[in-house]
């Protein structure tokens, strides 16, 4: 989970850890470059803000596409705008979700994502 909203972050992760998920949070898309690439596991979905410090979510998503590790990986954008067209161009094959979150969509979309099993 990738988001520079605390509030937003730990909510989330909440919601999915009582769902029975393993959560790893990260406040921008530097950090979460950097423990996708160290963790032992490639994780099973990168849930992704579109907005962060340092680099865009979009730019994270292009980074995770290009290392063979995790192109493959199932990332779910959220995001409080309009994406333009060019921007959902970039994003290609991946799914967005709109914030607020409503939770019922938001877990059906994480359960599709990783198959129905945390």
């Amino acid at each position: 989970m990738v988001d520079d909203v605390a509030d937003l972050r730990e909510e989330i992760a909440e919601a999915l850890r009582s769902s029975g998920y393993e959560v790893h949070t990260f406040a921008d898309g530097l950090d979460a470059l950097h423990g996708i690439d160290t963790a032992p596991d490639v994780p099973d979905v990168v849930l992704l803000d579109v907005v962060l410090p340092y680099m865009s979510g979009l730019e994270v998503l292009r980074r995770l596409r290009e290392h063979p590790r995790t192109a493959t990986v199932p990332v779910l954008l959220l995001t409080g705008f309009d994406l333009t067209d060019e921007q959902l161009l970039e994003a290609g094959d991946t799914t967005v979700l709109r914030k607020p979150l409503m939770l019922d969509e938001f877990m059906g979309r994480i359960r599709k994502l990783t198959q129905g099993s945390p």
